[in-house]
């Protein structure tokens, strides 16, 4: 991934069949087609709500916002 500038991106959840219906406009299996869904795909889309989880450096969005909330969470408010 790091070396051909790839990157995983992520969506909301709930609609997710709804926007893959309005939004994807083309997909093409790339390299090993064997693997089902873990293969690599090229999607064309328009206008779809997504954002980067992990990017061609290794940047993790989860990792990295998780870090300073759970650091800052000690315990709930009201409790």
């Amino acid at each position: 991934m790091q070396g051909k500038g790839g990157f995983y991106l992520g969506s909301i959840g709930g609609p997710a069949a709804r926007l893959a219906q309005d939004c994807i406009k083309s997909v093409a299996v790339l390299e090993y087609p064997e693997l089902g869904m873990e293969a690599i795909w090229k999607i064309d889309v328009q206008d779809f709500p997504a954002f980067i989880v992990v990017d061609d450096k290794g940047n993790d969005f989860y990792a990295e916002t998780a870090k300073p909330l759970a650091m800052r969470i000690t315990k709930r408010p009201g409790l």
